[in-house]
């Protein structure tokens, strides 16, 4: 079973996110994770004390909103739970909101986040291509 407890910074300090990007551990996703629960609501979903995601939702303007979700490798045990819990707790922020429409990032070349936001009744809309800048020290 999964515990779901409300996010509180610091917690990704032992979370090992092996997602999309190797290079991102816990404590680098942690200020992502950060930036987003000043936004909104946020929360961890937790095994046996140990964390196998994070996410939540916030509002931005006019009814628009955005979620996100960082997942581990141990995370696909656990599919049917945790597709459930992210419906449960996303009807529930939506509504605490007032969402209309729900914005959401993705990687393109992610077959698992794609499956996903399928599932829970995303539709494609557009593709953004991704530009970086990068200032070096």
């Amino acid at each position: 079973m999964i515990d779901v407890l409300p996010y509180n910074q610091g917690m990704l300090d032992h979370f090992s996110y092996d997602g999309v990007d190797n290079e991102y551990s816990g404590p680098k996703v942690a200020p992502i994770v950060d930036y987003y629960a000043r936004q909104g609501k946020s929360f961890v979903g937790m095994i046996d004390g140990r964390i196998i995601g994070v996410g939540g939702a916030y509002p931005l303007w006019n009814g628009f909103g955005g979620c996100y979700l960082f997942l581990n490798k141990e995370a696909k045990k656990y599919k049917i739970e945790i597709f459930r819990l992210i419906t449960n707790h996303m009807v529930a922020l939506i509504d605490i909101y007032n969402i209309k429409t729900m914005i959401v990032e993705c990687l393109d070349d992610s077959l698992d986040a794609n499956r996903l936001l399928n599932h829970l009744g995303f539709i494609k809309h557009k593709v953004i291509r991704m530009s970086l800048y990068s200032k070096e020290n």
